[in-house]
């Protein structure tokens, strides 16, 4: 796929054209309208005293074959320490989404699914999995929500959690969270969802484990309803 912009046309040729090649795995996620439409946002990742210095077009960045998650851990890291304000803050489906994004990208090209027998095949698949995987992660945020009542509580476990996928702690991200289960007391067995997506998503996975990490963030900073327009 190729986006091409020009400036006009001149007896048939096309003057001042620009144009961007996009691969067909990625040309595959972004026309599908829910994931181009989550990344189609600017985040800021550094800030300073209120003051935005850098920020990335998720899109852009996704469309040139570079990854997201440092971005996306850059732009939460501000936000807990309060270098930014609400309003510049994106909002869960955008994070949830472009963290997904990512993780499949790292196992799509892992599994040679790229080259393989089930060339087409494959292409169709991970726009499926990226959305079972995003509904996994939005009926986990509203099980840590009943769970962390507190907004401070929430905010120092995000903040925790943070630190350790920063420092590329696997382990110690799993205990923290384990632990925090455990302390909690929940007669309709919610928790157990949460339990399994730990294990499956993260404790037993090397490769993107970062990123479905990362939702649990989200997760505990969103408190529900909507964030700059996100359900």
């Amino acid at each position: 796929m190729y986006l091409i912009r020009y400036k006009r046309l001149s007896q048939q040729d096309l003057v001042g054209v620009e144009y961007i090649g996009i691969s067909k795995l990625q040309a595959s996620m972004i026309i599908d309208d829910a994931i181009r439409n989550a990344l189609n946002r600017i985040i800021p990742t550094k800030a300073s005293n209120g003051r935005i210095e850098e920020k990335i077009w998720m899109l852009e960045e996704f469309i040139k074959n570079k990854p997201l998650l440092s971005h996306l851990i850059h732009h939460i890291h501000i936000y807990l320490a309060g270098r930014i304000s609400r309003s510049n803050y994106v909002g869960k489906r955008s994070l949830v989404y472009a963290s997904i994004v990512d993780a499949k990208i790292r196992e799509f090209r892992r599994d040679n699914r790229l080259f393989g027998e089930n060339f087409f095949k494959g292409y169709r698949e991970i726009l499926r999995e990226i959305k079972d995987d995003a509904k996994k992660v939005f009926k986990n945020f509203n099980v840590l929500r009943d769970l962390f009542e507190d907004q401070d509580e929430r905010k120092s476990y995000a903040n925790l959690l943070l630190t350790t996928i920063r420092r590329n702690d696997k382990y110690r991200f799993v205990n923290t969270l384990l632990k925090a289960f455990t302390e909690k007391k929940d007669e309709n067995k919610s928790v157990e969802n949460l339990v399994n997506f730990t294990f499956s998503k993260i404790l037993s996975n090397d490769l993107s484990w970062k990123n479905y990490a990362f939702t649990f963030v989200v997760g505990l900073i969103n408190k529900g309803g909507e964030v700059n327009g996100e359900s």
